[in-house]
């Protein structure tokens, strides 16, 4: 999760799927999940992230998944699209598209509750994220 200075939440249309979603992905062989967020970060949105922070884990069993989000901070918020992003843009995260990935805005809603205190915990029962783009369901 990336903010600029008005408070504003960077995301990502995708090419490969049609939602919004933040910008992020896998970490290689070897790589901490630090330099995996900044490394993807610069690959989807060509941002060098200056600062970045543990701020959410989700536990998803059905999923055998575990995955880590970061709010992070740059100097420079210019992005530009790539191989992987048709679209970009800033947005208040109270007006997040209706096609945002649901995961994802669960994660920014629980890290907005607890208001920079420690890292959120949550365990998501729900099928996989490709299951919900295909049945359209998004928040």
């Amino acid at each position: 999760m990336i903010f600029d200075n008005q408070g504003r939440l960077l995301i990502c249309h995708r090419r490969d799927h049609d939602v919004w979603d933040v910008p992020g992905g896998g970490v290689e062989p070897g790589e901490s999940p630090w330099d995996g967020v900044r490394r993807e970060v610069l690959e989807e949105v060509n941002i060098e992230i200056e600062e970045c922070r543990l701020a959410v884990v989700q536990h998803k069993p059905l999923q055998n998944e575990i995955t880590f989000g970061f709010v992070a901070r740059t100097e420079h918020p210019r992005p530009s699209l790539s191989d992987e992003v048709r679209d970009v843009m800033s947005v208040p995260v109270t007006q997040l598209p209706e096609r945002f990935h649901r995961e994802q805005r669960m994660a920014i809603r629980a890290v907005e509750q607890a208001n920079g205190d420690g890292i959120v915990t949550m365990t998501i029962n729900d099928p996989c994220p490709r299951e919900f783009w295909l049945q359209g369901v998004w928040s």
